[in-house]
């Protein structure tokens, strides 16, 4: 039988017979959320992490590099977090090292909270397999640089959640329960004489000091990266403020990833007043 014009215009609107599908796409992408969902539950739930708000560690688990919709947030926790640890490792160094010289307590604070000890306590946790990231051409892997900044912003996602008690037990769990030699941190408080003294009675050529980079030179906030380098190997580098900063940071550096041994064993003369300031900057 055929229909008239008539009946097929009596059929508007007319609704299809059959409802679209989802696209495989979608879900994809719902399955991919849910399994993302259940991954970092049982992140939390293995590390004892408990967050009244799931976004918020969703957020601190994404590095900016997975979207520009969460890079101020990622980072805003990253910064608080890196903040919060460094108050709590100093104020641990400040009372259980009452001996420390004053000029040693950062040296004491980096090394339980900077870049290796970052990495470190990121491995132990397992970051690696539940962060958000996409590999950079400057970051091809799951580095020390993103599972640090990573480890940082949950820092900061649990202070704001949970606050400062939780936050410090969470903190002298991973960071602060080791004890560090503070005899080599008091000879890094004068690390252009340390590295002078060790390269001498060590007989090794002496490093030469590079500026890799300068920003506002001419300006209020200048920063200067400077790297110590044996031939054309780059032994160790730093920023500062100022060139001689920088160079310090580099030299203590280097001490700490070339010569920790020989370092314990070093006893540093006193520079005598009025004595050259030490540089591994060729003469101008």
């Amino acid at each position: 039988m055929q229909l008239s014009r008539t009946s097929l215009s009596r059929c508007n609107p007319c609704r299809p017979l059959l409802t679209p599908l989802p696209s495989q796409r979608s879900i994809t992408s719902a399955s991919a959320s849910a399994a993302t969902t259940t991954t970092i539950s049982a992140f939390a739930q293995e590390n004892g992490i408990q967050l009244n708000d799931q976004t918020l560690l969703s957020e601190a688990l994404t590095h900016p590099s997975f979207g520009k919709a969460i890079l101020s947030k990622n980072t805003r926790l990253g910064v608080l977090g890196g903040k919060v640890l460094s108050l709590y490792a100093a104020e641990h160094v400040h009372s259980a090292y009452p001996h420390l010289p004053a000029d040693a307590v950062p040296s004491v604070v980096d090394e339980l909270t900077g870049p290796k000890a970052l990495q470190s306590a990121g491995q132990k946790l397992g970051i690696a397999k539940v962060m958000r990231w996409k590999p950079q051409q400057n970051l091809p892997t799951a580095d020390t640089k993103v599972v640090g900044s990573i480890l940082q912003a949950l820092i900061g996602a649990l202070y704001q959640d949970q606050g400062a008690a939780v936050t410090k037990q969470f903190i002298t769990s991973h960071f602060l329960s080791r004890t560090v030699d503070e005899s080599i941190h008091a000879k890094l408080a004068n690390p252009l004489a340390a590295l002078d003294a060790v390269i001498s009675l060590a007989g090794r050529p002496r490093p030469e000091a590079r500026v890799l980079k300068e920003t506002g030179a001419n300006g209020p906030s200048p920063l200067y990266l400077v790297a110590l380098f044996n031939g054309e190997e780059k032994l160790g580098d730093g920023f500062g403020s100022s060139k001689a900063q920088a160079e310090a940071r580099a030299a203590k550096r280097v001490l700490r990833n070339h010569y920790r041994n020989e370092l314990a064993a070093l006893e540093i003369p006193q520079a005598a007043p009025g004595s050259e300031r030490i540089t591994f900057f060729p003469p101008a």
